[in-house]
């Protein structure tokens, strides 16, 4: 078995990873021949083309050798054992010759191998149809040979029944399905015959509709173990099973892929932010930058997969719908960008790029953990240096969860390479130029002129970002004139060459980025820095809808629209009309906003300018060199004499008067601010209104609690949309920035579709088990406002009243017309909801309970009133929702003490179970405090029965309930403030029990106090599992070491815990002896003529002395005036002139109690601690009652730090 090697950057040969990666590619390659065949130049050149086919022989040959030699039926699946590969570390030329490497062969008789087997008849013959086409790699021998091969071995493997597994050693790669693999295979055997023309055409096609399952499809990504969307793309392609099959492929790949990992909509975010911390729900999370991150050993593999599927899914061109399938092309160049280096950090995660143009900024990873790279003439790499030969276009398996990507070959799997991410990886990039360009410069290409991923030539599109942190932040005119950059502090500059033809500098510091500029849904460009909140806007002209942003070598900067048409020139610009503006900065003078805030003379070199400055002042510039003079030749003057106050009423804007042409500045005055929305000032629109509220205050009050209010005006009507922006002097507009509310915690309203101005509420504000939901016009009270709470992964939440009430669908009926009601939460699937984007716009409102229903108005009706229900799920404004945040805030945090309930500051508890959230601290304390297995509650409003851990979280009140006998954690302390604890916090058997400074987060200083076997109680160390506080030996005697010990029944672990009343006294403030009647001793139930029997610890010579003895043994149950202390009393009987005294049982562990803790070993010790101070070991003592064996109980239930 001589030919390709390798996969997992070892030496060991894998012939599933081998064929996946040659069909995958082999199957970008007939998607984007003419691409791949095609110079940058637009000139025919085959270099690419030839390239990729020499490499595809050469995998094909392999496999064709593995179908070879054991004879028909059988094939050859793997070379070698992973865990021996991965044992030795060098080139392969130098590995061991003795070493074990098995061949491990399918069997057809053995009926497993499918999805081995029928990967390789996909690459054999896909392989095959490539060396047919037209070329200089074009050989009728050897594609003959392929195909003959393929037909062979498809013959018996699509009969085969389930995955193969190596029968000893290690398998590579994970395969757990096949018919994935076997609808594959199907696919390309009838590709096979459509293009050559063959006579089985229907038979083929019919055979591989009917090898695709839907039914066996897994959701998720492309790899190796799932190859569901791959097969789904060919199946569409060939058209296997009819129209409506196709349709339902597509169908298929959108529900099932696309719609997970690709946002909706351009300018939104497809993923929460990755929490470096914490798993992200559903397992994916988006990366600083936008790349999305799959929870994995290989997240740059899953995602440059699913950046192949979305690229392949949008062709050909006209099959899906043109805004559908840009979106798709879009958010793969943002991904495929991302691995070349256009991300915050400026690495890259492919190897080998330095020599490539363009990347002359970027860090291009130099160790990748591979063997044949790493080592050279005999010696490897060491730690932390780079492998002495490079790796050319090598894809890693990184970055980690956070984005962060470390260039070092010990990083654990993020640093592996291997033929399947390549495969995946490659088939990206053979996509055409118009999304991003073929990634390697073969021989005979112009380098210069490629278009390498993140360098933007000519076109900036929407669903394109530039990223301020990377050195790809740049559009360019064809010809490198004229560029438009983005900044690390995140500053445009346009220049001409190195000369500044204009720029801004946003309000922001470099700290505040990654910045990112882009287009907006509605066509605006925007810079925004890292929170996503936007600095700096170009408003387009009114009705034009660009799509793209063109630079040209003369020196224009333009919009495009939807059909490359110019539909505004923005630079230069050199004549003011009436309706047209200029704005002004509102930063320092030589910092401009945008270019409409100048008129540039035409050409370019006439260098004259007339720009409205910060100051409200209109001057003509001269720019010689990028510079400006400190005087100009003419200027109206500043707006105020004062330049603090000139600057503080900026932005300024200059136009025509409309009453009379006169050529007017205005200050900011003109249109005043509101929380919330961005004002446009001399702006008008046209749109679908949603009311007239009566002025514009009215309007912005009403419009900041009704979800479908996007827009309004001065005029006062309210808009849910626009359908063109018009300049009108004097008018003000005002947008609301889209922003995703479906969040957990999140304070929202929920506006309903059958009328723009109506809300989901609650009745009167009657939230109360059992009362209906229903839409009511949109007001902004708490019966409007709801908290969403994340409810499990796959995107669920639990939609909660302002009083902890969740919605729920009644007697969780799946029936149509079922209504939804509220009712205590009890994390039941008929009170989850999702919130899925609406075919028209907003949201629908998804239950879990039950499948393709939707919330519902009642009969669609827009009257106030209207119940909400669940139906079939429809198109109509019944089932159309739209979100916002609430624009009410919550009341600040604060940590008021909360009577019967431990109060932390700065704490939080997470994980274990809460039960409900309420709608804020009052009401969760009034909550916890009435509900029995209430145990904590927190400033967020959460009430928990239990938990897992505490975190320091600023800001946040956390209330624990003292806990009784078997619940929770304490620490328990001495009279100095000091803290029991293990000795080094061992775990082991004999560690000394010893007092230490109190820390919150030590797990040795907290004890759960649970009941013994035997009576009493065990001490159980948090820290240690399976082991007890215990008395060294278990023997009776004094200054015995206290210790922790495994768990068993015997005395030594056996304590009793007694509450102090105080420190004792010295023995004259004891009691005198009684007289012949039984006076009351406190903490004790004097019994008169009453003598008892049972277990005794020890007799005193007095009544005092018993009484003293008694009141500070834990073990001491009572006492009789003759001077006996018992433990146990097992009857009474009566006896003239002798009183008994029984000690009440303790009833509950409490916070804060000052107790006493007795040993079973001997009932009269005590756990004492010495001198009280730290280091000090703990050791059974008689009990005396001194300070030494005092301590407090400190609850400490809240857990521990933890990240």
């Amino acid at each position: 078995m001589g030919g390709v090697e390798i996969g997992a950057s070892g030496h060991l040969k894998s012939s599933l990873t081998i064929a996946s990666s040659a069909s995958l590619m082999a199957f970008a390659a007939l998607t984007w021949e003419q691409d791949l065949r095609t110079a940058p130049n637009g000139e025919p050149n085959d270099a690419a083309w030839n390239q990729l086919l020499r490499n595809l022989d050469w995998a094909a040959d392999y496999l064709h050798q593995c179908a070879s030699v054991g004879g028909n039926g059988t094939f050859v699946a793997q070379v070698g054992d992973h865990f021996v590969e991965d044992s030795y570390w060098g080139p392969p030329e130098d590995a061991p010759a003795d070493e074990f490497r098995p061949v491990w062969v399918i069997d057809a008789k053995n009926k497993e191998g499918a999805d081995v087997t029928s990967q390789a008849v996909a690459a054999l013959t896909a392989v095959g149809l490539l060396l047919q086409k037209e070329g200089a790699m074009r050989d009728q021998v050897r594609s003959k040979r392929y195909l003959d091969k393929a037909a062979e071995v498809w013959a018996w493997a699509k009969n085969l029944q389930s995955v193969w597994q190596a029968p000893e050693g290690n398998n590579t790669v994970i395969s757990r399905t096949h018919s994935d693999d076997q609808a594959w295979a199907a696919a390309w055997v009838c590709k096979r015959e459509i293009m050559t023309k063959g006579p089985n055409v229907e038979a083929a096609c019919s055979e591989a509709a009917a090898a695709w399952d839907d039914y066996l499809m897994r959701e998720g990504h492309l790899n190796t173990d799932n190859w569901h969307a791959a097969a789904l793309l060919l199946l569409r392609d060939v058209g296997a099973g009819g129209s409506t099959a196709v349709s339902g492929y597509l169908a298929a790949l959108q529900a099932r892929y696309l719609n997970t990992w690709v946002p909706s909509s351009f300018d939104e975010s497809s993923k929460p932010a990755c929490d470096p911390c914490t798993p992200p729900a559903g397992g994916m999370c988006e990366a600083p930058g936008g790349f999305v991150v799959v929870e994995g050993p290989a997240p740059a593999y899953y995602t440059a997969a699913m950046a192949f599927v979305a690229l392949a899914a949008a062709e050909p061109e006209g099959s899906v719908d043109s805004n559908l399938g840009r979106r798709w092309q879009c958010w793969a160049k943002r991904q495929v960008d991302w691995m070349l280096g256009n991300n915050p950090s400026g690495k890259a995660i492919v190897t080998g790029l330095e020599k490539t143009p363009g990347f002359s900024g970027i860090a291009i990873p130099a160790q990748p953990r591979h063997r044949g790279s790493a080592c050279a003439d005999g010696v490897c790499a060491e730690p932390g240096r780079p492998n002495p030969r490079t790796l050319p276009g090598a894809l890693l398996a990184g970055p980690q969860r956070d984005g962060t990507i470390e260039d070092n070959r010990d990083n654990g799997p993020y640093s592996f390479v291997s033929v399947e991410y390549n495969g995946a990886f490659a088939a990206a990039l053979m996509v055409g130029p118009g999304v991003g360009g073929p990634f390697f410069a073969p021989e005979g290409v112009d380098t210069e002129r490629q278009d390498l991923g993140g360098f933007l030539h000519g076109k900036f599109c929407r669903g394109q970002f530039l990223n301020s942190s990377s050195y790809v932040n740049r559009i360019a005119s064809p010809n490198g004139t004229y560029s438009l950059f983005l900044n690390t502090n995140g500053s445009l500059e346009y220049r001409q060459g190195e000369l500044l033809r204009w720029g801004y500098r946003v309000l922001t510091i470099q700290s505040q980025c990654p910045c990112t500029f882009s287009f907006e849904s509605s066509g605006v460009l925007t810079v925004k820095d890292r929170n996503n909140v936007a600095q700096w806007h170009y408003w387009p002209l009114a009705g034009t809808n660009p799509q793209c942003l063109e630079l040209t070598d003369d020196g224009q900067m333009r919009l495009l629209g939807a059909n490359s048409e110019v539909v505004e020139t923005i630079l230069p610009r050199n004549r003011l009309c009436r309706g047209d503006v200029l704005t002004s900065s509102t930063d320092s003078p030589a910092n401009f906003t945008s270019p409409k805030d100048r008129l540039v003379a035409a050409p370019y070199s006439n260098r004259w300018m007339m720009i409205l400055n910060t100051a409200g002042n209109f001057i003509l510039y001269n720019y010689a060199e990028g510079s400006i003079p400190a005087a100009s030749p003419w200027s109206t003057g500043s707006a105020y004499p004062v330049t603090a106050t000139a600057l503080a009423n900026a932005p300024y804007t200059l136009g025509f008067r409309e009453s009379d042409g006169a050529l007017v500045i205005w200050d900011k005055n003109v249109c005043p601010s509101f929380p919330g929305f961005n004002v446009h000032v001399d702006t008008d629109s046209a749109g679908y209104g949603v009311r007239d509220a009566g002025s514009l205050n009215q309007a912005a009050e009403a419009c900041a609690v009704t979800p479908w209010c996007r827009f309004f005006g001065s005029d006062g009507w309210m808009k849910i949309n626009t359908s063109s922006i018009l300049p009108l002097t004097g008018a003000c507009f005002y947008e609301r920035p889209r922003a995703d509310p479906i969040a957990d915690n999140n304070l929202v309203i929920i506006g309903t579709g059958t009328w723009f101005g109506s809300c989901v509420e609650v009745p009167n504000n009657n939230q109360a088990a059992g009362v209906f939901l229903q839409q009511g016009q949109c007001n902004g009270a708490s019966s409007q406002t709801f908290v969403l709470d994340a409810a499990g992964p796959g995107g669920w939440y639990r939609i909660m009243t302002t009083d902890g009430l969740c919605w729920g669908v009644k007697d969780a009926s799946t029936a149509d017309a079922a209504q939804l009601v509220l009712g205590s939460c009890s994390g039941a699937d008929e009170q989850r909801f999702r919130f899925d984007a609406h075919p028209r716009d907003g949201f629908r409102i998804m239950p879990k309970h039950t499948l393709g229903m939707c919330v519902d108005v009642l009969l669609n009706y827009v009257d106030n009133g209207q119940r909400l229900q669940i139906w079939p799920c429809n198109l109509s404004p019944a089932q159309q929702f739209e979100v916002i945040r609430s624009p009410v805030p919550r009341a600040e945090s604060e940590c008021p003490d909360v009577p019967g309930f431990v109060m932390q500051e700065d704490m939080a508890a997470w994980g274990g179970t809460p039960f409900r959230r309420t709608f804020n601290l009052p009401e969760a304390a009034e909550a916890c405090t009435v509900t029995p297995f209430c145990k904590a509650f927190q400033s967020d409003g959460w009430l928990r029965k239990d938990w897992e851990i505490v975190t320091p979280t600023p800001g946040s009140c956390l209330y624990t309930r003292p806990t009784a006998d078997g619940d929770g954690w304490w620490r328990i302390k001495s009279v100095t403030g000091f803290c029991w604890g293990v000795i080094n916090e061992r775990t082991d058997s004999y560690a000394e029990m010893v007092l230490k400074p109190c820390r919150y987060a030590a797990q040795d200083q907290q004890f759960r106090v649970t009941s013994h076997p035997r009576g009493a109680y065990y001490f159980i160390p948090r820290h240690a599992q399976g082991m007890r506080v215990d008395v060294l030996l278990a023997e009776p005697t004094d200054a015995k070491t206290i210790q922790i010990w495994p768990t068993n029944e015997t005395p030594a672990q056996q304590f009793e815990i007694i509450t102090s009343v105080k420190p004792r006294p010295p023995p004259a403030a004891l009691p005198p002896p009684p007289p012949s009647s039984c006076p009351q001793f406190e903490g004790f139930v004097a019994r008169d003529n009453l003598e008892a029997s049972g277990t005794d610890i020890r007799t005193l010579p007095n009544f005092a002395a018993a009484a003293q003895a008694c009141s500070f043994t834990p073990y001491c149950k009572a006492f009789l005036s003759t001077g006996q202390l018992k433990t146990s009393i097992s009857s009474t009987t009566a006896k003239n002139g002798t009183c008994l005294y029984t000690r009440p049982a303790m009833t509950a562990i409490t916070d804060n109690a000052y107790v006493l803790i007795g040993t079973a070993t001997s009932y009269g010790g005590c756990i004492d601690g010495g001198n009280m101070t730290v280091g000090e070991v703990l050791r059974q003592y008689t009990c005396n009652g001194t300070f030494s064996h005092h301590w407090f109980l400190e609850d400490a239930s809240a857990g521990t730090l933890h990240c």
